[in-house]
């Protein structure tokens, strides 16, 4: 039988000194930072990329030219993102009905773009072929630099975030271990 001393049951464990948890408060400072980050919202040009579909439903010669520039990967929203799925599948079928046909079979259509009497609503669709009826070809070779580019950007900092994120677990265990090991000595 083992026995157990009742004195180390009852005797108060010592305050903990700031010294020994400085590894602590720079742990609470980088998850400060990560807070920060995470808050940050990523760089994206709503107007752009309705410009570009725009242009985009009102020259569907040019859908081919423009597939090879824009993946629908490159949208930030997600209506934008299904929309330019849809049209570089239709190719150069794509006019405002085909595209509203195609939409309506489309579960994301269907859940996210009702009216009020449950229909679905497509005067998205029409409002940017409107709006896309005034750009240029200049001016879409502008819009389109400008989706790949905040696109690249975006892909960009998710490289840094994700690089950061493992910097500073790696840092942050590393520092942990080496406290332990100042303390045992």
């Amino acid at each position: 039988m083992q026995h157990i001393c009742v004195e180390s049951f009852l005797r108060k464990k010592q305050p903990i000194e700031k010294q020994d948890n400085a590894w602590l408060i720079r742990i609470e400072e980088r998850l400060d930072v990560l807070k920060r980050v995470q808050s940050i919202k990523a760089p994206h040009s709503k107007e752009t990329e309705e410009a570009v579909i725009g242009f985009a439903l009102n020259h569907p010669q040019r859908l081919q030219g423009l597939n090879e520039l824009i993946e629908p990967g490159q949208f930030y929203f997600e209506r934008h993102y299904y929309l330019w799925k849809e049209m570089i599948r239709l190719g150069s079928k794509c006019n405002v009905k085909n595209l509203e046909m195609v939409l309506r079979k489309q579960p994301y259509w269907r859940r996210n773009h009702r009216e009020t009497d449950g229909s679905l609503d497509f005067r998205f669709i029409e409002s940017l072929k409107r709006n896309g009826a005034a750009i240029t070809e200049s001016e879409s070779e502008k819009h389109i630099e400008v989706l790949v580019k905040t696109y690249l950007l975006r892909q960009i900092l998710v490289l840094c975030y994700q690089n950061a994120m493992k910097l500073g677990r790696n840092e942050t265990f590393g520092s942990v271990q080496n406290d332990t090991e100042k303390d045992r000595k």
